[in-house]
């Protein structure tokens, strides 16, 4: 709890930032600071419209993609970059105060190699996994750098990190041990899973380890490396060994009751990771709908419809009922469309014409190649069935939709009928 000693603290710490807010030179400085920033915006709009009507992203896209990427994340910090060194020469030639105006400059240049970070990320990398970690992890952990620059700049960040907030048990929450114990694990999550991202796309490429095998491991050791966070947190916030595992003693009694479905779920997807059973890209029916597997967790697997709607699956699900897969030797699959005629139709032309739409398709494979089957003589019309085989199950709906159109185009070019169930109805007068 907060008592007369620690309001004193945060008292002292406020006047000193207002006294060095008020001191006139320190406002100069901002001034020129904030100056400084908006000419880096205009310039930077300015060079941004100029490359527009001389269409130059055009002809650097044709050229070299790269090299826009660059430019578009790194001429705001270099312009920035570059009238601060020319402010900090000036007010150095008229023996100025400028320590406010060096602090910017030091936090820009890092800034700079922050955006020159993320050009490259976004050029090696896949552009949705860089965009993911770029909004959750780089901008909050650039924004807190600054902001820790600019509270140490102001007054003593030590010293008001050890203001006590509250007691809790034997301990005593601090905003420092807070802070840690929040963005600090927060943005250790997050570093985890960039890591365990690298680490398993170096792995993969460099060895023949099954990858739900490399998956697994890296789960297991990022989700202990998280416990191991999680028990650092609470120290931080003052709690003992004693306390904590009471703490964990009570909770692991109410998860002991509540938790079953969970651990369930834990353990299917250890056992979908090790197995392989499952991996990323894996087509799949089920509840009879057909979609695509775009990641698997511990908890639980994100899978995407072909309306491109995400459902999150319970691992258990996998492990507890029955689940076609589409893909698990390999991505090819047969496709049977059924084709009726009349009984005035030749059986033989039905049938080339019938390879023949196989033939032509272009996502048909070659090899097997389509073949038809006679299979029977129904009430109105021969029964045929055209079998082709293709290697992306996930088109398999477009491609019956586009066979069966082609089929009753070549049907109409030879006059050969597909006939509809008849009835002859005969009333009888009594």
């Amino acid at each position: 709890m907060f008592t007369a000693a620690n309001l004193q603290v945060i008292f002292d710490l406020l006047t000193k930032i207002l006294i060095f807010l008020e001191r006139p030179i320190v406002q100069l400085q901002i001034i020129l600071i904030i100056l400084t920033f908006l000419i880096t915006w205009l310039l930077s709009k300015s060079l941004d419209f100029l490359r527009f009507k001389s269409k130059l992203p055009l002809k650097l896209n044709k050229l070299n993609q790269k090299s826009l990427i660059f430019i578009n994340y790194l001429q705001f910090p270099l312009i920035a970059l570059t009238l601060l060194i020319l402010l900090n020469n000036f007010m150095n030639s008229q023996n100025w105060v400028n320590g406010l105006v060096i602090r910017t400059t030091t936090v820009t240049i890092i800034f700079t190699l922050y955006r020159l970070f993320l050009s490259i990320s976004y050029i090696i990398f896949h552009k949705t996994t860089v965009k993911h970690y770029h909004y959750r992890f780089f901008i909050p952990l650039v924004l807190l750098f600054i902001g820790f620059q600019i509270i140490n700049e102001i007054t003593d960040i030590q010293q008001l990190a050890n203001v006590v907030l509250a007691k809790f048990f034997d301990g005593v929450i601090t905003i420092g041990g807070l802070l840690q114990a929040t963005i600090g694990l927060y943005l250790w999550i997050y570093a985890l899973s960039g890591i365990q991202d690298i680490t398993y796309r170096l792995v993969k490429n460099k060895t023949t380890i099954s990858s739900g095998i490399i998956e697994a491991s890296l789960t297991l050791i990022r989700y202990l490396l998280i416990g191991l966070a999680i028990l650092i947190a609470l120290t931080n916030l003052g709690l003992n060994t004693a306390t904590i595992a009471a703490i964990t003693g009570g909770l692991s009694i109410g998860i002991g009751f509540g938790s079953k479905e969970i651990l369930s779920n834990f353990i299917s997807g250890i056992l979908l990771l090790f197995e392989g059973a499952l991996k990323p890209g894996d087509v799949i029916n089920l509840d009879n709908e057909m979609a695509t597997v775009k990641k698997l967790s511990i908890r639980s697997t994100t899978i995407i419809t072909p309306n491109n709607v995400e459902k999150f699956v319970p691992n258990q699900t996998f492990l507890t009922s029955s689940v076609i897969t589409y893909t698990g030797s390999d991505r090819v699959i047969r496709l049977l469309l059924p084709v009726g005629v009349s009984y005035n139709s030749n059986p033989e032309q039905v049938i080339e014409l019938l390879i023949q739409v196989g033939q032509d398709h272009p996502e048909v494979l070659t090899t097997p190649p389509p073949s038809v089957y006679f299979i029977g003589f129904g009430e109105s019309s021969l029964d045929f069935e055209l079998a082709v085989w293709l290697d992306n199950p996930i088109v398999h709906k477009r491609v019956t939709s586009e066979l069966n159109l082609a089929i009753w185009k070549v049907f109409n070019q030879h006059n050969i009928e597909i006939p509809f169930p008849q009835r002859v109805v005969h009333i009888q007068n009594n």
